[in-house]
């Protein structure tokens, strides 16, 4: 990827992009493979796989493990995270699998996405998101809030409850 920023040869960058994009290609046929493995019924077609990795189609995923490969190898993780998780039930989705075994028990996805984002920060990195007011203190949400307890040092929770727009 530095050798792509390095050069100003026309020539050498596509030659470059050209082997990130198949190397990209086969860890995702890579990565789909084991994953039917683990899930028999998993189907993908990998018909448009090549055009959609090249950006021709529309692709429905982003391969963020390749992208920022330099963060998780280098840095072990992202420095700072920034969200605002969708807040939605998971008893409502139908079209996705959860495997959620750091809050089960949260009856809502940003639960999942809070706590899957505590897992790709560095070790001292911060995070900040904007959470249901439910978050900080409905029983539902107790697992949630023992991950973070665990995994920061300093929290500070600002509620808008009153005025969401003072937000804004």
């Amino acid at each position: 990827e530095k050798s792509y920023f390095r050069t100003n040869n026309p020539i050498k960058k596509k030659s470059i992009k050209n082997e990130l994009m198949e190397t990209i290609h086969n860890l995702i046929i890579l990565t789909i493979k084991r994953k039917k493995e683990f899930n028999p019924n998993y189907d993908y077609n990998f018909k448009d796989l090549k055009d959609q990795i090249y950006g021709i189609k529309v692709k429905d995923f982003f391969p963020w493990q390749i992208y920022f490969i330099d963060v998780f190898h280098y840095k072990k993780g992202f420095d700072l995270i920034i969200g605002n998780p969708p807040y939605v039930r998971k008893t409502q989705i139908e079209s996705y699998e959860f495997h959620d075994n750091l809050t089960p028990s949260c009856p809502d996805i940003f639960a999942t996405c809070t706590a899957r984002s505590m897992q790709l920060l560095k070790k001292d990195g911060v995070m900040g998101f904007i959470v249901p007011l439910s978050m900080s203190y409905s029983t539902k949400y107790e697992e949630l809030r023992d991950l973070i307890q665990e995994q920061f040092n300093f929290i500070n929770y600002a509620t808008f409850d009153k005025d969401p727009a003072a937000l804004f």
